[in-house]
This record gives structure tokens, C-alpha cells and sequence, in this order.
């Protein structure tokens, strides 16, 4: 596996934009007292999170073929990253169910540990934003110098 390289961006504004939208679909989740939407609403954090990782710059072995799900980019985007995409991929199966009507009642236990491990996972892509930001400007202070 891969390990992460994040390029020196600063703040990135299309990242900080995806995990501003990730925060939202939380606070939809929290709102929400149907399970299943708490869910969705978690995957999609979920999802935005993943992509703010990719908007971050990771440089993730290019594969030729067939499209690849923001999971296994994921994945492949670093060994911080690999129990995430696990997660979440299986959750995509889910989220696909709920989406096409084809699931009962969802139990309240699933959708609230996927609120908390969406929760987290954001948490952690947000201090990777920082991280890389504060990587910038020491580097730019450095070339100032």
C-alpha cells in the first residue's frame, strides 16, 4: 500500500469546502431522528471526507481500467486511510439499499455508529488539512527567509 504524500497546498479551498459540506451532513444526522436518514447523511460525510483526502493532493498510483469508487482511491491514498475505506465501503451496500427503497427499518445502533465513525473519520481528514497547511507555510517561511 501506498503511503500518503500531500502536496504542500496551504489551505486548500476545495478541501476545507468538502469538509465544511461533510460537517453539514453530520449536523443533518444529529438532526435526524429516523435511522435511516442518520445514516445517509453519515455516509455522505463520510464521502465528502474521502474526497477532501483526494482534493488534499495524495498521490495515489494511477491504475488504468475501470473507474474506482472514492473507497479504494481511499485506500490506496495511505495506510492512515485503509481501515476507512474498509468501513465506509461496507456501508456502501447500505446506503445503496436505503437509497432504493429496499430496507426495512434500519436498527438505531447501525446508524449511530456510523454517525460516530463518520464523525471521527472527518475529525481526522480536518487535522490532515491542517497538517498540510501548516506544512505550507513553514515551507514558504523557509523560502522567505
Amino acid at each position: 500500500m501506498a503511503s500518503t504524500t500531500l502536496r504542500a497546498s496551504g489551505a486548500n479551498p476545495v478541501a476545507q469546502q468538502l469538509i465544511r459540506r461533510a460537517r453539514l451532513e453530520l449536523d443533518a444526522a444529529d438532526a435526524s431522528t429516523d435511522p435511516a436518514m442518520r445514516f445517509l447523511h453519515a455516509h455522505m460525510a463520510a464521502i465528502r471526507g474521502a474526497s477532501a483526502v483526494l482534493a488534499l493532493g495524495a498521490v495515489v498510483p494511477r491504475r488504468r481500467g475501470r473507474l474506482r469508487s472514492v473507497w479504494e482511491q481511499l485506500a490506496d491514498a495511505g495506510q492512515e486511510w485503509g481501515a476507512w475505506a474498509a468501513r465506509f465501503e461496507a456501508g456502501a451496500q447500505i446506503r445503496a439499499a436505503i437509497d432504493a427503497d429496499r430496507i426495512g427499518d434500519l436498527d438505531a445502533t447501525v446508524a449511530d455508529d456510523a454517525v460516530w465513525a463518520a464523525d471521527e473519520f472527518v475529525a481526522q481528514v480536518a487535522a490532515a488539512a491542517r497538517a498540510a497547511g501548516l506544512a505550507s507555510s513553514v515551507r514558504a517561511g523557509a523560502i522567505a527567509s
